[in-house]
């Protein structure tokens, strides 16, 4: 391990006489040193042709400013937001009216937003200290949250937290006139989104649980499309993860769209035109396909519920297209007390 370079023990000039180095030049031609121009041009003339003496209080000044910096930063002090600077993307400051941390996640002009302003987000995020993901210890716990409320972390440390939006609903299969048919298309799968979160014991989290969409209804002439599935999200620490719902499937057109996330569902497929009896439409990928094998036109069966997409209408009997199932999410921690 490199050792550590020669640390100060003090700001340097800290007890010297020195002079308080101004953003700029204070009076033109007076040959004192700013953060602006350094020392101005005045200081390299002759002293008989008009020229100043740099002066030995400016020397000091300007490394008092600067080891008072360096001397905070070898301590690994963190500085206070200040609306007066330029942020760039991973600068990490606290903001005094609430005295938290916070990393700035986009480039931002001076004065543009506090932190603890922002509360959407657009360019601070709450910064928590603790192990970087790639030493994240294996989970060994996961909550399976099926209703929207509040969650209360049993454990202070990482935290995996996976979205899934509610699958799109299923289209209906139809009578398209001589002797055609049409089969409804599938739903299209919720879209899932992976984050990781430290939170401390008893911190909270709120859940929104995305209802699935709703398979249209059996009709023997006309066609109907599903509903879209709802979104699910999870907000901690001020930050928001959402699994778009799926796509809701187009009559005669095309299976439901997948939803959003860091991983986009998978579309529902697309409708069939078919003569005979017996076809499945698909819902989108982790939701069930369409409905049982028909059995006759005077009963007709919707399609099975899908575990994220849904299934259409199939056959040439009328039937339903298959409702979405509902999102949901999983939150996974270590808990060392299942390894004693």
């Amino acid at each position: 391990m490199t050792a550590n370079p020669t640390l100060l023990s003090m700001p340097l000039a800290q007890n010297g006489q020195k002079n308080t180095i101004p953003a700029t030049q204070a009076t033109a031609g007076d040959g004192l040193f700013s953060q602006s121009t350094g020392f101005p041009a005045e200081t390299s003339l002759p002293l008989g042709a008009g020229g100043k003496a740099p002066s030995r209080e400016d020397f000091n000044g300007m490394a008092n400013l600067l080891g008072g910096v360096a001397f905070m930063a070898q301590k690994g002090f963190t500085f206070n937001y200040d609306a007066e600077q330029d942020y760039y993307k991973g600068c990490v400051v606290i903001d005094p009216t609430d005295e938290l941390r916070y990393e700035c996640i986009a480039d931002m002009a001076a004065g543009t937003i506090a932190p603890s302003a922002d509360t959407a987000n657009t360019y601070w995020t709450i910064f928590k200290s603790g192990l970087d993901r790639e030493q994240i210890p294996a989970f060994n716990h996961r909550d399976v949250i099926t209703t929207s409320g509040t969650y209360t972390a049993p454990v202070t440390g990482w935290y995996r937290i996976t979205v899934k939006g509610g699958g799109g609903g299923g289209s209906n299969a139809y009578n398209g006139g001589s002797g055609i048919y049409l089969t409804g298309s599938g739903g299209g799968e919720g879209g899932t989104t992976i984050a990781y979160e430290y939170m401390d014991t008893n911190e909270t989290a709120t859940i929104v649980i995305g209802a699935g969409g709703t398979g249209a209804a059996a009709n023997a002439s006309v066609g109907s499309n599903g509903s879209n599935g709802g979104d699910s999200s999870v907000t901690v620490n001020n930050n928001t993860y959402t699994g778009g719902g799926g796509g809701g499937a187009i009559t005669t057109s095309a299976g439901g769209a997948g939803g959003s996330g860091t991983i986009v569902g998978a579309a529902g497929e697309s409708f069939r035109r078919i003569i005979s009896t017996n076809y499945l439409t698909a819902g989108g990928s982790g939701g069930g396909c369409g409905g049982a094998v028909a059995t006759s036109q005077s009963a007709p069966l919707a399609g099975v519920n899908g575990g994220g997409g849904a299934g259409g209408g199939l056959g040439s009997d009328w039937y339903g297209g298959s409702d979405g199932g509902n999102g949901y999410v999983w939150i996974e921690y270590f808990d060392t007390s299942l390894n004693p």
